[in-house]
């Protein structure tokens, strides 16, 4: 995943979760296979990394109570 910011100022963050990655059929399947792990964040950060700081948990999770702030 690639996300740019044009214009962007010290501090400013985004929060993700529940990132997937699949085999690309329409309609999905039922039962699909994600190829990411800890997509999530459910606890940790664990296997993500981020260019110009390192991602930390937040509590404002869509899938589960975790996210990642970036």
């Amino acid at each position: 995943m690639f996300v740019q910011e044009t214009g962007g100022t010290a501090g400013d963050s985004f929060e993700v979760d529940d990132l997937q990655l699949t085999d690309g059929t329409a309609p999905p399947p039922a039962q699909t296979t994600n190829y990411l792990t800890n997509g999530s964040f459910e606890g940790s950060t664990s296997g993500w990394e981020s260019w110009q700081g390192p991602p930390s948990l937040a509590s404002a999770g869509a899938v589960g109570g975790g996210a990642a702030t970036v």
